[in-house]
């Protein structure tokens, strides 16, 4: 649904496999365009059109993006979609372009050509933030993180090399730099 204010559009996007399972939304490259993905049951992904009558589904691509509780991100630098189970795909072929074979909440940035992911260890409370060349797909750099209490459930780019998580314990955020963000 789309609101202009308190004002509902009439054009609905609605899709029925059981529900409707738009569970990660994300733009895409302008306002007309939005993307979401289904993480609970089919795993399909979905190209929605907003214009001033509403949102309507506009192509369904099914079991593209993989894993419970993943999100999707939108790179404008890029133009691809990524997923938080490394997938790095093309939303407007849904051709895949590449995989970071990691899984963990990531943010891409082709700005400085890094995608970061950031991981649980076999340590409780341990974390590992891992940079991806964005071109080739390949490790570059990581860190390590200790004494975190939760599990990571957003990770952002702040800042000139910054990065910033929250955990799903007590609202906590953490917020680090360095070498790893250049």
């Amino acid at each position: 649904m789309i609101f202009d204010s308190s004002t509902l559009r009439p054009l609905l996007a609605t899709y029925n496999n059981g529900g409707n399972l738009y569970d990660s939304l994300q733009w895409g490259p302008d306002a007309s365009t939005l993307y979401a993905i289904d993480n609970e049951l089919d795993f399909d992904f979905f190209a929605l059109k907003v214009n001033a009558s509403g949102v309507v589904l506009d192509q369904l691509y099914a079991g593209l993006f993989t894993g419970f509780r993943a999100r999707i991100h939108f790179d404008p630098g890029t133009k691809l979609l990524y997923g938080d189970y490394g997938e790095a795909v093309d939303p407007v072929t849904a051709l895949p372009e590449g995989n970071f074979f990691a899984t963990g909440r990531m943010v891409p940035d082709s700005k400085l050509n890094r995608a970061y992911l950031i991981m649980g260890t076999s340590i409780p409370s341990t974390f590992i933030i891992k940079a991806f060349d964005l071109a080739h797909f390949n490790l570059v750099d990581s860190i390590k993180i200790d004494n975190i209490n939760g599990y990571p459930h957003r990770l952002i780019r702040w800042g000139t090399n910054e990065l910033a998580f929250t955990t799903n314990q007590e609202s906590q955020v953490y917020l680090g730099g360095g070498n790893i963000v250049h």
